[in-house]
């Protein structure tokens, strides 16, 4: 029995760190050829910043840009550089509805860790953000208090992993542009469009549709698992089928359910 409670403890306590949201915070969503990623700001710690990601949001500066850069182990980033109109499509920096660059927030106490959205910089210019702005795949330890986070992932971060795994090419001039083949032909990392998260446009894994993801959406989840338990469907062992359906069964249906925390 104590193992069974500390083990849904453990179950807890990791999703509460992965996938929990505030529900006071802006909620951006990047729609792009492989699927969305949801963006949580953060305007309590990077005012200044957030006001003008939001303005570019607004304005659908972000809509129809690349993905420029991946480096697998790094980062991937986007928000300054769109395809040419008239073909054969290149690479073209976007200038129409570009703001001027703004002050460097980069010392509010956010990190460069996994999943964290921050500005990208000119070389030894610390107060030339403008669009640009990547996503870190891992923790860039190296970046904290440089350059300034604003905001984090909290849906679609296999699709960062995607981009930064994807083979890359100097292209127009610039290094490590990803491209994506299918079917024998190759294409661009393409964004649709960005746009803020509408009402009822939240986390699957939002149950109880309030906005975030917590644990009244768990004990609902649990529940449903629980109303399981007297058919063969709720013993899901890692191993396989032991006859009976507990707590290990739960840890096995949770991971599934952590799975689940994209948008739609």
């Amino acid at each position: 029995m104590k193992r069974s409670i500390l083990l849904l403890l453990l179950i807890l306590g990791i999703f509460l760190n992965v996938v929990s949201a505030d529900t006071n915070t802006p909620k951006v969503v990047i729609r792009t050829v492989f699927g969305d990623i949801g963006l949580e700001l953060f305007p309590d710690k990077s005012p200044i910043t957030v006001d003008n990601f939001l303005q570019y949001v607004n304005s659908g500066f972000y809509d129809e840009i690349i993905f420029h850069r991946a480096i697998y182990g790094f980062m991937i980033q986007t928000g300054s550089f769109e395809l040419s109109p008239t073909p054969p499509p290149y690479l073209l920096e976007k200038t129409d509805g570009l703001r001027a660059p703004i002050i460097n927030e980069s010392y509010n106490g956010l990190l460069n860790e996994r999943g964290a959205v921050a500005m990208a910089l000119l070389p030894d210019e610390p107060n030339s953000a403008t669009s640009g702005f990547y996503i870190n795949q891992v923790h860039n330890s190296h970046l904290d208090g440089v350059h300034c986070v604003f905001g984090r992932v909290i849906s679609g971060i296999e699709g960062v992993d995607w981009v930064a795994s994807l083979p890359t090419y100097t292209i127009d001039g610039l290094e490590d542009v990803p491209l994506f083949e299918y079917e024998g032909y190759y294409y661009w990392v393409y964004v649709i469009e960005t746009i803020m998260a509408p009402p009822g446009y939240w986390l699957s894994s939002d149950l109880n549709n309030n906005g975030i993801v917590s644990v009244t959406d768990f004990a609902i989840f649990a529940n449903n698992w629980m109303a399981r338990g007297d058919q063969v469907t709720g013993d899901i062992n890692e191993q396989g089928p032991d006859g009976i359906v507990d707590y290990l069964d739960l840890a096995v249906f949770s991971e599934q359910w952590l799975l689940t925390t994209d948008w739609y």
